[in-house]
């Protein structure tokens, strides 16, 4: 008898919760084989290539060792030594959702690579699956849901998002956060509760999801509000209205800790964006129609063509953000789905109001992800992008709505094959859907790219080496993928990084300027800043002096930094853009803000008395120029064009941070020259020589 009632329990258990079972079996295994071999073995692979996940995954790492959560700026002295690198605590906030489970799985797997494959996998499957429960709730189909789901989870989109930002496969609160909004509309007691569930969640994965939840709760109202207002129902509207405040209110409220946070950490954010962001952004990753019809570059059954296609048409975005192709099947089943939806409007009302919704979140989202203007027949129309951009300049990247364009699409398509099931029949039925199902996979198939996360031997041999930080060359920005895979290596090769400081720093200067190792002056400086180690990528061999071979291994070649450590150098730092060369070999560098420094670095063990004498250019109009040991004045002079300067500084050993101050607000180049160009800029310093008694000059470019 027990066992009778363990199986009658078990039976009971398998029929109210095997269906959304089922479907999660169906997305877990779907995700295990988009992403082998990360299942088999996540600490030894990683999916994507070195990039924005390297970047993500040594992040982990300087939090793990410095004992941090996402919050902490703390400053890391792995990245841009000798100065650090401070943590970008400041904006994690809006993304601690995953940021803190990543750095959960770091703790619990010791690992952060197999932590970064391990929540990666997980969203692959959360987000599938909470794109079933909203499909089949609005068709009323196992098979409707089962293929939204997949067309939601495994599109392009998210899987060359997978290849870099795992917070774009996390996309799971979105579609619950329309089935309470749905729910609600429905009179369902779970409605409110898992609407304002999904949009705490959401607007704390990362910083663009309060625009996904802004549009989603845009289209809401849309739809909630205007039958009820056009045909002037009070009630019905008065009703509505109290649906729009207290959705608002809900979203408005779990923003505020965010706001306070961001506004508090103003200067923070802004220093951690410097140079990321520009005006014509909301153009460049804007979307463009043929991008949202045309299949994947990597489609393995029509990249023939659709990659050329594709290639000649990236208007200065790149491949992962315009990935926008929502399958023609989907597209299909979707006209299917609102057709039937219109048809059947007065006999199946949720299901006709769920259908508008979804219509409305596709307009919506559609509109929204569009360049900042538009010209139709020669007409500039700005779109929303424009009047949001002007609020919050954060977002760039509008394209990224097509996680809430998608949302509509597949709930559309859900109805179009919960439609077709009923048609064919019990029979029939399942085997149309599964060859729906199958098609749609094929339809949105990507080939998927990963690479070992073990190290190249070079790194072992620069492991074997005495301490002392090192640099890689070719020395490229902070923000290219190339860095962040350097950095990636930094625990397998032992040695801090000197390569990786910030436009806007100190250490940003310093790399712009030793960029280029045959420089005269580049071995004395690295040696200067405690760099012992140079590590050449694909670039040859480095002229003798001053760089010593230590030798050659898959991945590069290891020199030792032989030169004698510069005694005095000086370079503009905080306040200024990147270096930019010149002609005759230095570099020039604008002054972007009314005030900035000049770091000195004396290495000559005393304290010792300098002139320091650069040449200082103005853009357009004529300025003060101050430079000031702290309220000590050493130079006022007027620049009204290319001035030669000189003043005398008493600098102890160390670094020192001279102040620069100028009287005018730096001007935008592009309002002067009629150009997009955003850049603001006052002053431009040449190269800074130093002399003194006893003392070799120098000059740092």
């Amino acid at each position: 008898m027990s066992d009778a009632r363990h199986q009658g329990a078990a039976r009971a258990l398998l029929e109210r919760h095997g269906l959304w079972l089922a479907a999660l079996a169906i997305f877990a295994a779907v995700a295990i084989v988009i992403t082998r071999p990360l299942a088999r073995d996540p600490s030894a692979t990683v999916f994507g290539t070195p990039g924005d996940a390297t970047g993500q995954i040594t992040l982990i790492e300087y939090r793990a060792e410095l004992g941090v959560g996402p919050l902490s700026s703390r400053t890391t002295p792995e990245e841009s030594a000798p100065f650090g690198l401070p943590l970008p605590g400041a904006t994690a906030l809006p993304q601690v959702a995953v940021e803190e489970p990543l750095q959960l799985a770091r703790s619990v797997l010791g690992d952060a690579v197999a932590a970064y494959g391990v929540v990666l996998l997980l969203g692959l499957v959360l987000t599938p699956l909470a794109a079933y429960l909203l499909c089949r709730h609005v068709s009323g189909s196992w098979w409707g849901g089962v293929v939204g789901g997949l067309a939601y989870g495994f599109n392009p989109w998210v899987i060359e998002q997978a290849h870099g930002h795992v917070h774009f496969v996390h996309l799971w609160p979105l579609p619950l956060l329309v089935l309470g909004l749905i729910g609600v509309r429905e009179g369902r007691r779970w409605g409110w509760p898992l609407y304002a569930a999904a949009t705490l969640v959401a607007l704390y994965v990362h910083t663009y999801f309060t625009l996904f939840v802004g549009a989603l709760i845009a289209a809401f109202l849309i739809v909630d509000l205007v039958g009820p207002l056009v045909a002037r129902r009070r009630r019905l509207a008065l009703a509505a209205l109290r649906r729009a405040g207290l959705a608002v209110g809900i979203a408005v409220a779990a923003l505020i800790p965010q706001a306070i946070w961001l506004q508090t950490h103003r200067d923070r954010i802004d220093a951690a964006l410097a140079g990321t962001r520009s005006p014509t952004d909301t153009t460049t990753y804007g979307s463009r129609w043929f991008e949202w019809i045309v299949p994947s570059y990597r489609n393995p059954y029509f990249d023939e063509w659709t990659a050329p296609y594709r290639a000649a048409r990236l208007h200065g975005s790149n491949f992962a953000e315009t990935s926008l192709y929502v399958g023609l099947v989907v597209l299909a089943l979707a006209l299917l789905g609102a057709t039937v939806a219109v048809l059947a409007r007065r006999a199946e009302r949720p299901r006709a109001r769920a259908a508008a919704l979804a219509g409305a979140i596709v307009v919506v989202g559609l509109i929204t992800s569009l360049p900042r203007m538009i010209h139709p027949l020669g007409i500039g129309v700005p779109m929303p992008s424009y009047a949001i951009s002007k609020v919050v300049d954060e977002w760039r990247v509008y394209a990224r709505l097509f996680a809430v364009v998608e949302i509509g699409m597949v709930v559309l398509a859900a109805i179009g094959v919960a439609w077709i099931v009923a048609r064919l029949g019990r029979r029939a039925g399942p085997i149309a859907a599964l060859a729906l199902a199958a098609l749609t996979l094929v339809d949105l198939a990507v080939d998927s790219v990963h690479f070992p996360s073990g190290a190249p031997p070079v790194y072992a041999l620069l492991a074997e080496q005495p301490p002392g930080a090192r640099v890689e060359y070719p020395l490229v920005p902070p923000v290219e993928g190339r860095h962040l895979g350097y950095i990636f290596y930094t625990e397998a090769a032992g040695r801090p990084l000197m390569n990786g400081g910030k436009p806007g720093t100190v250490g940003g200067a310093v790399d712009g300027r030793l960029a280029d190792p045959t420089r005269p002056w580049v071995a004395p400086a690295l040696a200067a800043l405690g760099v012992r180690y140079a590590l050449l990528h694909d670039l040859g061999t480095l002229p003798a002096p001053g760089f010593r071979p230590i030798g050659t291994r898959p991945g590069g070649t290891v020199y030792r930094v032989a030169a004698a450590a510069a005694p005095l150098m000086a370079v503009p730092g905080d306040g200024f853009g990147v270096p930019e060369p010149r002609p005759d070999g230095g570099y020039d560098q604008w002054l972007e803000r009314q005030t900035g420094t000049i770091a000195v670095f004396n290495r000559t063990g005393r304290t010792s008395r300098v002139r320091l004498s650069t040449t200082v250019g103005t853009f357009i109009a004529a300025r003060d120029l101050v430079v000031r040991d702290r309220d000590r004045v050493l130079l006022r002079r007027r620049i009204a064009g290319p001035t030669h300067v000189a003043f005398d500084v008493t600098v102890p050993p160390g670094e020192t941070r001279l102040a620069v101050e100028t009287d005018r607000p730096p001007t935008r180049i592009g309002a002067v020259l009629g150009t997009p160009e955003a850049r603001r800029v006052a002053l431009r310093f040449a190269g800074i020589g130093a002399d003194g008694p006893g003392t070799p000059p120098f000059v740092l470019g």
